[in-house]
């Protein structure tokens, strides 16, 4: 998880929020006067980069966004996987046989 810091301007305030939590964010704090708005909060890592790449469109290019290692969560549900692409170390055979076609 990273915290975030974002400012931006207030009208831009719901399209914002409505993206984060499409991004499974939760804010925290929020400051918004006339001026100003000012978001923090938590957001899953693996969401910053596409929620960061919406952003200037989001927020007219006004909006600044400010992301740091915050903590480490378990994924919910299935966590994810990946096919191996090399001889599997736990079985020998197989493992000397990728190692044989290399």
């Amino acid at each position: 998880m990273n915290h975030f810091e974002l400012d931006l301007p207030p009208d831009a305030v719901a399209p914002v929020l409505g993206r984060l939590a499409e991004a499974h964010a939760t804010v925290e704090t929020s400051r918004i006067d006339a001026t100003h708005a000012q978001l923090t909060g938590l957001i899953p890592a693996g969401r910053v980069h596409a929620f960061e790449t919406q952003l200037p469109g989001l927020t007219h290019g006004e909006g600044i966004l400010l992301s740091t290692f915050a903590a480490y969560h378990p994924v919910p549900g299935t966590p994810p996987t990946r096919p191996r692409t090399d001889g599997n170390p736990l079985n020998l055979k197989q493992y000397l046989l990728h190692l044989n076609h290399q």
